[in-house]
């Protein structure tokens, strides 16, 4: 398993990695450009595996850590146990990227490199919660006052 820790940018040559068979295992520790709602660096173990296709290559993820919230909602800091699969393929060209769009995620990257670091913070982004999965789950105090402004929030 390679262990990547605090290295940044972490690119990987698609072309070469493809050639490689089975999943590739990697440990990265994230600390910067995080949402604001993370609270500190968090540490993700992730399996990958790139795949050359006619015109781009596929790049399997699968990402798993525990990752510390601050809720939006009540602001009290709670532990995510974050699991993310996503696949996206990686077009030298626009014009490819635009018709694989209907069945996957694109990156466009003319040299075949794509910054692991960066995809799995933007992950971050679309994928961690922002709040606790339920209102119960907030501050107790917060949540009084939640519901007893909104009256529709139980």
């Amino acid at each position: 398993m390679d262990d990547f820790n605090i290295i940044d940018p972490m690119k990987i040559c698609l072309k070469t990695r493809a050639k490689e068979a089975g999943l590739q295992k990697i440990t990265v520790n994230l600390h910067e450009r995080l949402p604001v709602f993370v609270n500190s660096a968090c540490k993700l173990s992730c399996d990958y595996q790139v795949d050359r296709n006619d015109n781009y290559y596929l790049l399997s993820l699968r990402v798993a850590g525990d990752v510390d919230i601050i809720c939006q909602r009540c602001l009290q800091v709670f532990a995510h146990t974050y699991h993310n699969t996503s696949q996206l393929a990686v077009c030298s060209d626009d014009t490819n990227a635009q018709g694989l769009m209907e069945h996957f995620e694109c990156l466009v990257s003319a040299d075949n490199q794509v910054d692991l670091i960066e995809i799995l913070t933007d992950e971050l982004y679309l994928f961690v919660p922002q709040i606790h999965p339920h209102l119960s789950d907030c501050d107790s105090e917060i949540s009084r006052l939640i519901s007893d402004h909104d009256g529709l929030i139980t």
